[in-house]
């Protein structure tokens, strides 16, 4: 006999069984077409009965061979098991609660066991904290009332609820049926990053901007860390400035005090020139050296190098095609920069001196090389950008590409882990690291930020669009198109959107980070995975 289970949040159908030779198998059933979408791995022999299973969110429980066994629903390998400290049953049956923070497990004494996650763990202290009162003020009615006060001693916060024996089911009264007392709560079921959906939740604020609305396509903070700059799909750059006053003495970048877009006194804007490029197939790229005096940058068409302080244009050349693709100035040089070309070659250019080398890629002499593989079920566009981003000591790069984010070890070009980020959440827009490397903030093509901890590679914080942006935005479909990281705060972000807006993004004051650490708070998942927290 198969157990059944439909999922009204993700609109899911599973079923499981066993097969003749009593090994245990659980299914998703693709619901249009009645064929098996996805058959999940590990689990053993089925000795008694059918095993039992449940779902809650985007996660799968199920009771088998006297474990405990988790699974993302988009992905068939094993996210944990557990034996919950020993005690349950061959085939134990489990039951999520209603908001998946607490999980009732049947053990063999006829007993259940409640596992929790950290949520849960809260939620169970506070009751804890409830009964304890309770009981006080029962021992001291009972004292007053002149009632052995002893009698209410053994109240308490049950965790391991008992049931009675069914074969003397008949015999003996349910009032009879004491509970048992027992620390079982500490056992963390699965790692649940932080959700902040409202506006409440963090610190946000849309610079202020007088300009034409045009999408923005690239963003970057400043080396200082008190601006901002933008380029938007027009091939024109906005700059914004927070200036030094009681308030902000430093100067620095924050949400809590707007900036101003920065015009020169000249009235002119930093455009890049376009005449000769393909909008259609351009991919616009800018740097800024580590002085913050040149921007070079480059939307399709020729490249140009600015002065950022009066937005006069240096000089431009390398006219297309073929186009840049990629800017970037030589760390320990500011009059050194390297251009990458649709034609797989790299120029490198020195400012100073206005020459160019030119390197192709082709002749070079390969250390290793990898493709990058697209996760399943996602497809390849071939019009898709591929970006690479080292960490700030060098030991590991990233790859984010619309489907997944990657990182790998730059010697031996070994993909380490992998985040996948759920589908209906739409493509990766942007990705970036954190100043200190310990975090990376992908903006999601739904609107939302996702917020990873690096290493392991794991989602601790979710940003949804509603958090930040008002509700009609979000009804036209706004969505980011770019993201940056403040320079040495390394929990503030901003986000550039589709309709020229750019937020800055901090987490409140009393919480100092995005969501807690998942290594630290909890052993369940994988490193290489999918999104573990699909809503």
């Amino acid at each position: 006999m198969d157990l059944c289970i439909y999922s009204h949040k993700t609109h899911s159908f599973f079923s499981c069984g066993s097969r003749e030779d009593r090994v245990s198998f659980l299914v998703e059933w693709a619901e249009s077409q009645g064929t098996v979408k996805r058959q999940y791995i590990g689990l053993g022999k089925q000795h008694v009965g059918v095993m039992q299973f449940d779902t809650t969110n985007r996660f799968l429980a199920a009771g088998d061979e006297s474990l405990v066994t988790f699974w993302d629903m988009d992905n068939k390998f094993i996210l944990h098991t557990t034996n919950a400290y020993g005690g349950l049953s061959a085939s134990p049956c489990v039951r999520f609660s209603k908001d998946g923070i607490l999980l009732a497990v049947t053990t063999i004494d006829n007993g259940v066991k409640i596992l929790a996650n950290p949520e849960g763990q809260r939620l169970v202290k506070s009751s804890e904290n409830h009964l304890e009162a309770l009981r006080l003020a029962s021992a001291s009615a009972a004292k007053a009332s002149n009632v052995n006060a002893a009698s209410t001693s053994s109240a308490g916060t049950i965790t391991n609820i008992g049931f009675p024996d069914r074969s003397n089911q008949d015999n003996q009264c349910t009032s009879d049926v004491r509970g048992k007392i027992t620390d079982e709560f500490e056992f963390p079921i699965m790692w649940r990053p932080k959700e902040i959906t409202e506006t409440s939740q963090l610190r946000s604020l849309r610079l202020p901007d007088s300009l034409l609305p045009v999408k923005v396509v690239r963003l970057m903070y400043t080396h200082s860390g008190s601006g901002v700059l933008a380029l938007a799909y027009n091939a024109i750059h906005k700059l914004w400035r927070w200036h030094k006053n009681e308030q902000n003495p430093t100067p620095n970048a924050t949400a809590d005090i707007a900036p101003q877009i920065w015009q020169p006194p000249s009235g002119i804007l930093m455009t890049n020139d376009i005449k000769d490029a393909n909008t259609d197939d351009t991919i616009p790229s800018f740097a800024l050296s580590k002085n913050n005096s040149y921007v070079l940058s480059a939307s399709g068409g020729k490249i140009s190098l600015f002065n950022l302080p009066n937005f006069n244009t240096m000089t431009s050349f390398k006219a297309p095609p073929p186009a840049s693709t990629c800017l970037a100035f030589y760390p320990p040089d500011k009059n050194i920069v390297a251009i990458g070309i649709s034609d797989c070659s790299i120029l490198m250019y020195n400012v100073q001196h206005n020459s160019l080398c030119v390197w192709n890629t082709v002749s070079w002499k390969k250390v290793t090389s990898k493709f990058q593989k697209l996760p399943s079920k996602r497809t390849n566009n071939s019009q898709a950008e591929t970006r690479v981003h080292f960490n700030p000591d060098k030991t590991h790069f990233m790859v984010v590409h619309e489907t997944q984010i990657a990182i790998y070890d730059p010697a031996k070009l070994d993909s380490c882990m992998q985040w996948v980020p759920r589908q209906a959440s739409g493509s990766i827009a942007d990705a970036v690291y954190s100043c200190d490397g310990q975090s990376i903030f992908v903006c999601v093509e739904d609107g939302s930020v996702s917020i990873l901890q690096a290493n392991p590679l794991k989602l601790k914080c979710r940003i949804n669009c509603a958090a930040y942006m008002p509700s009609k935005l979000n009804a036209i479909r706004v969505s980011p198109k770019a993201i940056a990281a403040h320079p040495s705060d390394p929990n503030q972000l901003a986000i550039g959107l589709s309709d020229s807006g750019v937020y800055v993004l901090e987490p409140l004051k009393a919480d100092k980070q995005w969501g807690g650490d998942p290594s630290a708070e909890s052993s369940a998942g994988p490193s290489i995975n999918p999104d573990p927290n699909h809503t």
